[in-house]
């Protein structure tokens, strides 16, 4: 790679001391790791003693990346963040090497890996806990791709069938397919983010990809706990609702989530798929060594936490017809089958929609002006007004309320 010109060089350093800085780096690539790597991490190349290379091989190595670190960093949102990242991103590294020959060898790389450290520290944690992730980048193979559900699902069966199919039966199986799940989540999200933070996708594309990779979580999830419970899915149905269930699911989104039962079933049945949807849960929101996959919410069912996990579809329509309130409506305009059983969940949707639509223009207008008013009222008295660009006034509420109502009346 080409000296960046010296003149420019000295403009880009000016926030930065870069001659304690090199330092600081050699330093960091001349200390033993402290503490275990991650098992994900790139395996340390030949030539290296325990966890780091000859100090020679690396430094080298540094020595031609230093020059170019202060134009990359500078291209980043916040440039000491950057840097601080990339610092705990060389001591997470067991052969930093190779890595900084590569980022020397391609400086698009490096660029794109300070706008990563700069932009989401969310998305750094998983580089830092899983620095093998950086084949995302040094790869570059489809990290743009839009894949498709089938695709997803694939991927994340790939993932976790080891542990079903391959002889990793018994109580220490779950655990492990669960963590393998997390893995491949928290690899998916990284490349989403990358491509999101570098400009490679388009917002839509974004959240849609991100909606994907929740339902692809969300089945598989459902798959390992059907076999880990021995409670076969069939006749249990999970319904999306919220910005998953609209296919505009972000980063941090809470998953809204409806369970449902067929029609049928006796009380040991239902008392099986109430467990099942437990489990469900659990497996989602369970914290581990690898993180966890969703936070899950569970209160647009009908009477909201006291309700019973999994109803009847029978039941809910009942419940929609004597006594569902119009949010809870609204609510199930976005509904959609995610996991489990869709021929039950396509009726359910099927026989719901009539009921969405009973009431007049006038009602529905005069209800979503009320729940909108009484959203800010509450903002109001908890002193919660600027900047409050989801329930304020003029936010993205008033948005929803107004397409709804339009979808309603």
């Amino acid at each position: 790679s080409p000296e960046p010109d010296p003149a420019t060089a000295a403009d880009q350093i000016a926030w930065a001391d870069w001659g304690s800085i090199g330092r600081r780096l050699h330093n960091l690539i001349s200390t033993p790791t402290l503490g275990p790597v991650s098992d994900r991490a790139p395996t340390p190349a030949p030539g290296t003693v325990g966890n780091r290379p000859e100090p020679s091989t690396a430094a080298h190595a540094l020595d031609r990346l230093i020059p170019h670190l202060p134009r990359a960093l500078s291209s980043a949102a916040s440039p000491e963040r950057a840097l601080n990242n990339f610092e705990r991103f060389l001591q997470a590294l067991p052969a930093p090497a190779p890595v900084l020959a590569a980022l020397g060898d391609d400086l698009h790389i490096l660029e794109m890996l300070a706008h990563l450290f700069a932009g989401s520290q969310f998305l750094t944690e998983i580089l830092l806990r899983n620095p093998g992730y950086l084949s995302l980048l040094t790869e570059r193979t489809g990290i743009a791709h839009l894949k498709t559900p089938g695709r997803f699902l694939a991927e994340a069966r790939t993932a976790t069938d080891p542990w079903l199919t391959g002889g990793n039966g018994g109580s220490t199986a779950y655990p492990a397919v669960l963590d393998a799940l997390r893995r491949y989540q928290q690899r998916e999200l990284l490349r989403i983010g990358i491509c999101d933070l570098n400009g490679l996708l388009e917002l839509p594309a974004v959240t849609t990809q991100l909606s994907y990779l929740a339902e692809t979580v969300i089945q598989t999830a459902l798959e390992v706990t059907a076999a880990q419970t021995g409670i076969s899915p069939a006749g249990f149905a999970v319904l999306a609702m919220g910005k998953l269930g609209g296919g505009e699911l972000n980063y941090s989104s809470d998953v809204d989530l409806l369970f449902l039962v067929g029609e049928g079933y006796g009380e040991t049945h239902m008392r099986a798929y109430t467990r099942l949807g437990e489990r469900l849960i659990g497996a989602l929101t369970d914290a581990t060594a690898e993180g966890f996959l969703y936070r899950v919410d569970m209160r647009l069912r009908p009477w909201g936490k006291v309700g019973p996990l999994a109803p009847t579809v029978n039941g809910y329509l009942r419940y929609l017809q004597q006594h569902a309130r119009l949010w809870e409506k609204q609510a199930l305009l976005r509904g959609r089958v995610v996991a489990g059983d869709e021929l039950v969940g396509g009726a359910f949707i099927a026989r719901a929609e009539p009921l969405l639509f009973a009431s007049g223009p006038e009602a529905v207008r005069a209800e979503v002006y009320g729940m909108k008013q009484l959203t800010e009222s509450h903002l109001r008295q908890t002193g919660r007004i600027w900047g409050e660009v989801k329930l304020g006034e003029g936010s993205i509420r008033n948005v929803e309320f107004v397409t709804q109502y339009l979808q309603l009346a």
